[in-house]
């Protein structure tokens, strides 16, 4: 996992210079910006904070940046896709995995590599998303938000209480 700094810095930031420079073409042809998130945008999951951070960062960008080009022409979209075959999910299992020696979350940790391995197995293509993508940058009224590929569970504890949902990571991750 990277750290957060470089979270930041690719998901949050890297979007923002990639907006800036190319918002003279974007206003001029009145374009469509998509911006990639998470379903981590969602739902914070346990011992992925700087990603989920990150994209939480980037959710909040995409909100100003709709509001403030509304008058523009400038349209702003989202696509939250779930888990999908990345680099990103291959090698979050290793990562995680160096980080298992010498943890007070041993049992934890291995439940994540546990559960990265079958969002892999069970994840969407990146064609997937790509389509979404291309749905979005064509559609003449893009929606703020598109949701690819994501988790029914989750989906379903982003609606509990705070509470009852830790209650229930609590219950299932020891």
């Amino acid at each position: 996992m990277l750290p957060l700094p470089c979270a930041f810095d690719v998901n949050v930031l890297g979007a923002y210079r990639l907006v800036r420079e190319a918002f003279p073409l974007l206003s001029r042809r009145a374009g469509t910006v998509v911006l990639i998130s998470s379903e981590s945008a969602r739902f914070a999951k346990p011992f992925n904070g700087p990603y989920t951070i990150s994209k939480y960062a980037l959710e909040a960008y995409a909100d100003c940046l709709r509001r403030e080009l509304l008058l523009s022409g400038v349209r702003v979209a989202v696509v939250q896709p779930g888990s999908f075959h990345s680099a990103l999910l291959m090698n979050a299992g290793d990562s995680v995995g160096t980080r298992v020696e010498n943890s007070p979350f041993v049992r934890q940790l291995e439940m994540v590599q546990r559960l990265l391995r079958r969002e892999w197995e069970t994840g969407i293509t990146a064609e997937r998303v790509a389509r979404v993508v291309v749905r979005a940058l064509f559609a003449s009224r893009p929606r703020a938000r598109y949701r690819v590929g994501n988790n029914r569970l989750r989906a379903f504890l982003r609606l509990l209480p705070a509470r009852i949902a830790d209650m229930l990571i609590r219950r299932f991750m020891p």
